[in-house]
């Protein structure tokens, strides 16, 4: 492999990674407010009288939906700070620390604690879903 196709498979991979960086946050982002208005749809039109017993899943859901975006927007926020880190480093030329600093480490954090809590927040409203319409367990 030539030096140029090096650079050119590098600066590929670069842009791989963030566009889906990208695709990822708002993934989450999309996926989290969506679940946040059907939950609550479910809530108005479905079970408007949940049992009491099963209340507790659907507020830590809620609570994780509502982590998971606040996580996501976060991470947007440490990325650009990561970003503008690496700049002044680059332009200082000091290669020897990681590019962005702990903001870098931060996003990664951030990212992965978002797409988490949006499972966990599926998971508790499927439990909710099941505990109110005569599902598994409920007998």
């Amino acid at each position: 492999m030539t030096d140029k196709s090096k650079f050119d498979y590098r600066q590929w991979l670069i842009k791989a990674d963030y566009e889906a960086s990208q695709a990822y946050d708002k993934t989450v982002l999309t996926l989290a407010a969506g679940a946040l208005g059907i939950s609550f749809a479910f809530i108005k039109d479905i079970v408007p009288s949940p049992k009491p017993e099963t209340m507790r899943l659907l507020l830590w859901g809620w609570s994780a939906f509502g982590f998971s975006l606040l996580a996501t927007l976060i991470s947007l926020l440490t990325s650009q700070f990561a970003l503008r880190t690496a700049m002044v480093q680059y332009d200082q030329k000091r290669t020897s620390e990681r590019p962005g600093r702990w903001w870098s480490i931060l996003t990664s954090g951030l990212s992965i604690a978002s797409g988490l809590a949006f499972v966990i927040g599926v998971i508790l409203l499927v439990f909710f879903a099941t505990g109110n319409l005569g599902g598994v367990g409920n007998q």
